[in-house]
Formats: structure tokens, sequence, C-alpha cells
């Protein structure tokens, strides 16, 4: 379980649902990768006494995020760069 942090505002992602294969294509000496990240969360806002002020910490929502990666094909760096991400219409 991944945890990220942030004032008292606190996210938990419990498990990754679906992980789908990415969707790739090359454009004008990129190669760009689409991946969609369906996930079940938790987000809850607390506040400095630990009651809960926003969200709901037994329940957790579906989120479904598209992240966009690009490389350089003919570059010797290795790394992808992320170019968008979105969320399905």
């Amino acid at each position: 379980m991944a945890r990220f942090s942030a004032r008292h505002n606190t996210t938990l992602c419990q498990s990754v649902s679906s992980f789908h294969s990415p969707v790739c294509w090359s454009f004008q000496r990129r190669f760009v990768a689409t991946v969609k990240f369906v996930t079940d969360q938790i987000n809850v806002t607390r506040d400095a006494k630990g009651n809960v002020i926003d969200g709901d910490p037994e329940h957790p929502l579906e989120v479904i995020d598209i992240w966009t990666f690009a490389r350089n094909t003919r570059s010797r760096n290795p790394n992808w760069t992320l170019i968008e991400t979105r969320v399905p219409n």
C-alpha cells in the first residue's frame, strides 16, 4: 500500500485493480506510450486532532488516470518523459 501525505491530507492507494498494457506509437523520432492506471483510493483530509474533515476513510473510490510518456528514439538517454496526464471523459 502506498501512502502519500501533505499537511493533513492523506491518500491511501490500497490496490491497483487494473494496469492496462501501454498503447505505443512512433511520431517524428519520438516513441510515445500511453498507460491507463485503475486504482482504488481512500482520500481523507483530517484536522490537527485527527478528525475527518473531508472524504471517507472506510470506502475506497475507483480512480482512473491516463499517463502518456515519450522518448526520443535517437537519443542515448534511456529515460522517458511524462508529457501528459488526464482522466477519461
